[in-house]
């Protein structure tokens, strides 16, 4: 039986389709309402939409997926108000992929980061770094390369006066 969705429900964040890539557990999630996911080409046609908070679970093209209907984010009040509400969660892995390889992978990735920083090349690689942040002519250049434009800048950081002395407060 399909379900009547109840679209007087309050759903916080249902303006967008919110995409969640989880890569030390290796796994990907939408979380939108029943036409974004649609729109994304993601659910199967002909899914039967499920009453409440029970999941439907599938396999294809290696892929595992699982729908289940997800509280919206902020949203205040007991759970069983939000049962008809059009805001779901689609979670997304490899098939016979363990998620605990996944994260030892990243964490030894992090560890070689870790140890490399410590190394000399790794701290003046982080000092050319901090001159770099504070080179008046790169970050107009930077202001100018929309894709280098949309990163968030660091803060500032206080005491600093100069290159020269940066270099000296990094090593």
């Amino acid at each position: 039986m399909a379900e009547k969705i109840n679209l007087d429900a309050v759903v916080p964040s249902a303006g967008e389709l919110s995409i969640v890539m989880d890569r030390t557990l290796g796994y990907a999630c939408y979380i939108g309402t029943r036409a974004h996911l649609e729109a994304e080409g993601v659910i199967p046609a002909g899914t039967e939409w499920r009453r409440g908070y029970r999941s439907i679970f599938w396999t294809e093209n290696g892929i595992s997926f699982g729908l289940q209907r997800e509280r919206p984010k902020g949203a205040k009040g007991p759970r069983r108000e939000f049962e008809d509400c059009d805001n779901w969660r689609l979670l997304m892995h490899a098939v016979g992929r363990d998620h605990r390889e996944s994260y030892i992978r990243v964490k030894a990735r992090e560890l070689r980061e870790a140890l490399f920083a410590q190394t000399p090349e790794g701290r003046q690689l982080r000092n050319r770094y901090f001159v770099a942040l504070e080179d008046k002519g790169f970050q107009a250049f930077r202001d100018k390369v929309t894709a280098l434009a949309e990163l968030e800048r660091p803060k500032k950081r206080r005491g600093r006066t100069s290159q020269a002395d940066g270099e000296k407060n990094h090593g």
